[in-house]
C-alpha cells in the first residue's frame, strides 16, 4: 500500500469545496468525495501494515514541539502551473509551522529527500483530477473560506481513484499524531 502523512479539513468546509467543484464546467473528471478530501504533508510511499506501524515514533518526534495551527484557504486553481491542467485544486497558505514539519517530515521519511524539501512544497486540497491533460482549462478564483485548525496528523493509505473506483470507501487511518506544543493563534483576516 502507498502511505501518505496527512491532515484534513473540517467536514462543512470540505462539503463546501465539493459544492464548489459540480459548479464548474469541467470536461471528464475523477472529483474527490467530501470526505476524502486531504491535505498531503509528506508521501512516504509504498509500505506494509507493520511497517506503517513502525513509522508512529518517527512521526511523533518530527512533530515533538509543533503545536496546532491553522490553515486557510487562499484561491481555488488549476495545477500544475504553466502546463496543461490535471487537477483543480484549493491552494492553501503556508504557515512556519507546517513548512516546519513538512521538512522535518521529509529529512525523516522522504525515500530521497531534496537539499530542501519544502522548496515545491504547495500545500493544497485536490479537488478534481481531469481524465486527460486540458490546455484550456485555467482557472484562478480566490476563495472566501475561513481558515481551518490543524491539531492532527493522520497515516492513511493514498492511491488515486480510478474510473471504477468512485464509491470505494474512503481510506482508513492507520493512525494519527496529535500535535502537541503551543498552538499558533488564528490569521488575521485577509484585506
Amino acid at each position: 500500500m502507498r502511505l501518505a502523512i496527512v491532515v484534513h479539513p473540517p467536514a462543512s468546509l470540505a462539503r463546501h469545496f465539493a459544492t464548489r467543484t459540480s459548479a464548474l464546467d469541467l470536461p471528464a473528471t475523477l472529483t474527490t468525495p467530501a470526505d476524502r478530501l486531504r491535505v498531503v504533508v509528506q508521501h512516504i510511499g509504498e509500505a506494509t501494515p507493520d511497517e506503517a506501524a513502525a513509522m508512529m515514533p518517527t512521526i511523533r518526534r518530527a512533530a515533538k514541539g509543533l503545536g496546532p495551527f491553522w490553515l486557510r484557504p487562499l484561491r481555488l486553481v488549476s495545477m500544475p502551473r504553466n502546463e496543461p491542467t490535471r487537477r483543480i485544486v484549493v491552494e492553501l497558505e503556508t504557515p512556519p509551522t507546517l513548512l516546519e514539519l513538512k521538512r522535518r517530515l521529509a529529512q525523516r521519511l522522504a525515500r530521497s529527500p531534496r537539499r530542501d524539501p519544502a522548496d515545491r512544497f504547495i500545500p493544497h486540497i485536490t479537488l478534481v483530477r481531469l481524465e486527460a491533460p486540458d490546455a484550456s482549462i485555467d482557472i484562478d478564483e480566490s476563495l472566501d473560506a475561513p481558515a481551518f485548525p490543524v491539531e492532527r496528523l493522520a497515516i492513511e493509505e493514498t492511491g488515486r481513484l480510478k474510473k471504477d473506483q468512485r464509491r470505494r470507501e474512503a481510506p482508513r487511518p492507520l493512525g494519527a499524531v496529535l500535535l502537541e506544543g503551543p498552538p499558533t493563534p488564528p490569521p488575521s483576516p485577509l484585506l
